[in-house]
């Protein structure tokens, strides 16, 4: 895992400053790699590396050129089909002079252009500069593990795997951006294209950018989209279909274990991180397998008496950290003041900590991420059922009978409460399908939303609708649905929206700052493909969901307590924090006097909000929690009021 930047100029552009940009932006992403630096420039470009040493630590130094053409390449992450490649175009003359899987990439754009990218499977960012063509292509992995972004400016096109890195050439107005702006509070972070500033923009999942003039919008080619309409043969047999997959695991898993540097494993005893476990003891000695977790005080929020359980089951060496509450919440400001775009996701606080608890260890570690999104393992996948039936209730009528029932409901703590969920359910209420799923699951609701923006800053009563629903419809159009298949279009649009944009940037952004590289075997192209043929029987039966995944744990032998229990999830008592530890820093920056002259949001509406939540009248914890990580990134490093 790396870091990668670069620049192309545009012609007759002065190249006076060139390298210093570049290697000013390169040196923000050290925490990407630790292990080496490069840098190089071929005609008009100007490519910087950053290297996490994983595979051939000796010889995968970048930027790497192609041996007899003037082709260039900056590489973050990994491919796991390398070897075949490799065997592919060896058939074909290619000699090799390291056993890097990041030399595949130039041969491979020789021969097929920049649609090369459709042979990849693996997790990856990277940049391809074609010097005597004057093509620059940026492309990102299938479901996008790795970031990338970029800008294009009056000097030419810059990008990055990181924002911070492009504020580092000094070309970047830090102009917030008003559907940047709305997306985030709308999804707890910013699908792409889009990023919070004007001007800056991310790579798409399973897309590739092509330029050939750096002052000219690129052509944007999409090299993979989740298959809704898959071409694979479905079995009948219940336990075919289990076996099937299973070894699509195993082998994802296999691959996944290509290192030469110390690996381990996320285990938090659920049933994603329990059946990668299970793959990893198909493939290696348990003496060879280290596991990590970490405990928390509060039971609500504890999982490490699952993931012991799991552990010793498999006879794997596993490691816990537990974390008080003190520790957890000093570390708040820390981990929210390094993320260089806002991002509301409470569970990075965990993520941050488990991550530098690996790392001591490892340097590499395996994840169950995906398994939610693509075995429908989120309980709001049983409650899609409900809401085609409410197609037919008018929009009205839907949320207010509904809402005055739960502001019934007494206020109570804890993860998951019973207030907190019935209000989340009742006031998405409103919206359609499939809308009202990221109403449920992510940030704020419309008319909330609304609200906490400056009357100044939230656009006309059309551009509200457009934004709010934008990256909804943008997948939508982008996937051609079959309205037959209703859940697997809302799995498809939680792999985009939520899984893609929430879930893997704050494992990348976690992992990374402690040079700590995640990989997620479910993600494979051939897991994702076998999931979306599977029957819903096979995902849900009578209430419980990823049925499948749950027998293939029962097949090993582990106890009911670890089969049939609910999903929990990875959080932090967001709601007690606020009203206790959290209280001073939070309410200096959410109801101080600075916030009163803002241009972005309405310090009022924010007052009455704390007010509330405070009170115990309302749980305010999600439009809090997002408010407050959005003020800290502000007046960060990164944010608009930094000078």
């Amino acid at each position: 895992m790396c870091g990668i930047v670069g620049l192309v100029r545009r012609s007759g552009a002065s190249t006076t400053d060139d390298r210093n940009e570049i290697e000013r932006m390169r040196n923000s992403l050290r925490h990407r790699g630790p292990d080496g630096a490069g840098l190089s420039t071929l005609g008009r470009s100007v490519l910087g590396h950053q290297r996490l040493a994983v595979v051939d630590i000796d010889g995968g130094h970048q930027p790497m050129e192609h041996a007899h053409k003037p082709i260039q390449v900056v590489f973050n992450g990994e491919i796991y089909n390398h070897a075949k490649l490799r065997q592919e175009l060896e058939a074909d003359g290619v000699v090799f002079r390291t056993s890097s899987d990041t030399e595949v990439i130039p041969y491979l754009y020789e021969r097929l252009g920049p649609d090369f990218v459709e042979h990849l499977d693996g997790m990856f960012a990277l940049a391809v500069w074609d010097n005597e063509n004057e093509t620059l292509v940026l492309a990102r992995d299938r479901v996008g593990q790795k970031p990338l972004y970029w800008t294009q400016t009056t000097h030419g096109v810059y990008f990055a795997s990181e924002l911070r890195a492009l504020l580092e050439s000094n070309r970047v107005e830090r102009s917030v951006d008003q559907t940047g702006m709305r997306l985030f509070l709308r999804h707890d972070s910013i699908p792409a294209p889009h990023t919070i500033y004007a001007g800056v923009f991310k790579v798409e999942p399973g897309a590739h950018l092509v330029f050939t003039h750096p002052t000219d919008p690129p052509q944007v080619r999409y090299h993979y989209n989740v298959p809704l309409h898959s071409d694979l043969q479905v079995e009948t047999d219940p336990k075919r279909r289990q076996e099937t997959l299973w070894n699509h695991i195993v082998s994802s898993v296999d691959h996944r274990l290509m290192a030469d540097v110390p690996l381990g494993m996320f285990l938090s005893g659920g049933i994603d991180s329990t059946v990668i476990l299970a793959a990893m003891a198909e493939c290696l000695p348990a003496h060879q397998i280290k596991s990590f977790s970490i405990g928390f005080e509060d039971e609500s929020y504890d999982e490490s008496d699952f993931a012991k359980e799991v552990a010793q089951h498999f006879g794997v060496s596993h490691q816990l950290s537990t974390i008080t509450g003190e520790e957890a919440v000093n570390l708040v400001p820390e981990v929210l003041g390094q993320i260089d775009e806002p991002f509301a996701d409470p569970s990075i606080v965990p993520t941050w900590i488990l991550s530098a608890f690996a790392r001591e260890q490892v340097t590499v570690a395996l994840s169950g991420d995906g398994g939610d999104e693509l075995f429908r393992g989120y309980p709001t996948f049983r409650l899609d059922p409900m809401v085609q039936h409410l197609k037919q209730i008018p929009q009205f009528l839907r949320g207010a009978l509904p809402q005055k029932m739960a502001q019934l409901i007494p206020q109570s703590p804890g993860n998951q409460s019973a207030s907190f969920l019935a209000d989340r359910f009742s006031s998405a209420l409103q919206l359609d399908w499939p809308h009202i799923h990221f109403a449920w699951i992510t940030g704020l609701r419309p008319p909330v939303l609304d609200s906490v923006l400056h009357e100044t800053f939230r656009g006309d009563a059309q551009q509200i609708t457009d934004s709010t629903f934008q990256a909804v419809n943008a997948i939508l159009q982008r996937l051609d649905p079959d309205d037959q298949k209703p859940l697997g279009l809302v799995a498809a649009l939680y792999v985009y929206l939520y899984l893609s944009c929430c879930v893997l940037q704050k494992v990348d952004r976690a992992s990374m700052a402690h040079g700590l590289e995640a990989r997620a075997p479910l993600l494979s192209p051939d897991v994702i493909a076998n999931a979306f043929t599977l029957p819903n029987e096979d995902l849900m039966k009578r209430g419980s969901s990823k049925r499948i995944l749950r027998n293939i744990v029962q097949s090993y032998g582990l106890s009911d307590r670890i089969i049939s229990r609910p999903k929990k999830g990875f959080g932090i008592p967001v709601a007690d924090w606020l009203r206790g530890p959290l209280r001073t820093f939070a309410e200096d920056l959410l109801t101080g006097s600075e916030i009163k002259s803002s241009t972005v949001l309405d310090a009022d509406t924010i007052a009455n909000l704390w007010g509330e939540h405070l009170s115990g009248a309302r749980d305010h914890r999600k439009e809090l929690w997002a408010l407050l990580a959005y003020r800290v990134w502000e007046q960060g490093p990164y944010g608009p009021l930094h000078s």
